[in-house]
């Protein structure tokens, strides 16, 4: 992955795929990855994107109720 991607985990799969569906339907480039076993994640999905889009695909979660656990670089999460 590219240094500046992150990873965000989320508590189920039916909002890892929602947040999937908004990112994509925003313009925002994402690509659904397990989620790495260092994060204590109740799903075993999590999204990949471009750090610089982590405040609009934010933005754009809280705004459809895509509940996020974490959200890490994957230099904290290898």
């Amino acid at each position: 992955m590219p240094p500046k991607t992150i990873i965000i985990a989320f508590f189920t799969t039916h909002h890892a795929l929602r947040a999937e569906r908004v990112a994509r339907a925003h313009g925002i480039a994402c690509a659904p990855v397990p989620t790495p076993r260092t994060i204590s994640a109740d799903c075993t999905i999590a999204l990949a994107l471009n750090a610089a889009d982590a405040g609009h695909a934010h933005t754009l979660f809280v705004a459809n109720s895509v509940e996020t656990q974490q959200i890490v670089y994957p230099s904290d999460a290898s």
